[in-house]
C-alpha cells in the first residue's frame, strides 16, 4: 500500500509546485522511492 503526500493551498502564488518538485526529487533521488506527481489546475 502506498503513502499519499499532498500539497494543497487555495491561494495562488504560494510555491506549491516548487515545494512539490523539491519533495519529489528528494524522495526519488535520495530515498529510492517511486513517485507520481499530478498537477491539477482547474
Amino acid at each position: 500500500m502506498g503513502l499519499v503526500i499532498s500539497t494543497v493551498n487555495m491561494k495562488s502564488g504560494v510555491g506549491k509546485i516548487t515545494l512539490t518538485v523539491n519533495l519529489v526529487t528528494s524522495l526519488a533521488k535520495y530515498h529510492g522511492k517511486r513517485v507520481l506527481v499530478l498537477d491539477l489546475d482547474f
